[in-house]
């Protein structure tokens, strides 16, 4: 496995995480609206 892959591995989970908290921010913020992808 690439140097490459090894690092986005590692990254992804926190990038989903910090997604699943701004949707869930904006969520609060813009009740009326839809962020699902």
């Amino acid at each position: 496995m690439s140097r490459i892959k090894i690092v986005a591995y590692d990254i992804a989970p926190k990038i989903n995480l910090i997604k699943g908290k701004a949707i869930f921010f904006l969520r609060k913020v813009f009740p009326n609206r839809d962020f699902d992808d």
